[in-house]
């Protein structure tokens, strides 16, 4: 199946109802990058190097949306806002995916992570939002965990060292990761996120990490994407593709989605 026909039916599939750069989107949201960089984002702010955003094809139609974050403990983000997220109760369960694609990671001892970020209440920086991300760098590579900002304050879970938190079986910076994270609240409004990290092509290439039961829940209506160096590390590059962002009951059509991202091919090198 060719690019064009996968978007075309993500489109069907998920409802892209962009409007314009100056207004919010609304769920659900899909975004392939096949036309460019999704209209409303807001480019984080980040003390690096470097920080740039942009469209890129491999040559065979298909495209991805690039990151290269400069040297230094640093961190990158896209977010863009979603209009009717709604407040923490289970009428407004969500799941956002996206595929991982670590192109460019240097070898060395700096943690380099790449992933989602969800339910922020600030498109500038990353405080009071959640981020599900998986490690790619050659210490740590493979290593999933969800962190939590209240304010600018961050808890990592399960751990905030990187070689105790669950790892994806079979590793490799050579291949490309869907990440998906499913959002549910309960009679209370609490809030469980499950985060799965599945190699491309591989299924059983698999790990989940559930983070439950949150009392205080972010509630911001900005999603997007993120990376981050920790430790001094040098510059890296990462590629994104089929963004999708989907309110509860639509799993299936996220599913769907995915089934259809699974096929697509890695950018050639």
């Amino acid at each position: 199946m060719n690019h064009s026909t996968i978007a075309k039916m993500s489109i069907v599939l998920s409802a892209l109802l962009w409007a314009s750069a100056a207004r919010a989107s609304v769920m659900p949201y899909s975004q392939d990058f096949e036309s460019g960089s999704p209209a409303g984002v807001v480019i984080g702010n980040a003390s690096a190097s470097t920080n740039t955003w942009s469209v890129v094809a491999d040559g065979g139609g298909n495209h991805w949306y690039e990151n290269v974050l400069g040297t230094g403990s640093v961190k990158g983000f896209a977010s863009l806002p979603l209009t009717n997220l709604g407040p923490a109760s289970s009428a407004d369960d969500f799941d956002i995916s996206v595929i991982l694609n670590p192109l460019g990671v240097p070898v060395d001892s700096a943690n380099y992570t790449a992933g989602l970020r969800f339910l922020a209440t600030d498109s500038g920086d990353v405080n009071s939002s959640y981020v599900a991300d998986l490690n790619v760098s050659a210490a740590n590579g493979g290593r999933i965990r969800i962190v939590k900002w209240v304010g600018s304050a961050a808890t990592v879970y399960p751990s905030s060292t990187q070689s105790q938190t669950p790892l994806v079986p079979n590793f490799s910076t050579a291949d490309s990761y869907l990440l998906d994270v499913k959002g549910t609240y309960d009679a209370s409004n609490d809030l469980t996120l499950v985060y799965t990290v599945t190699q491309v092509g591989a299924p059983a290439n698999t790990q989940s990490y559930t983070y439950s039961a949150d009392a205080t829940p972010n509630t911001g209506q900005y999603f997007g994407l993120y990376d981050s160096i920790g430790g001094g590390g040098t510059s890296m590059t990462v590629e994104y593709d089929n963004l999708s962002v989907v309110p509860e009951p639509a799993t299936m059509s996220l599913l769907a989605v995915g089934a259809l991202a699974l096929i697509r091919r890695r950018r050639a090198a």
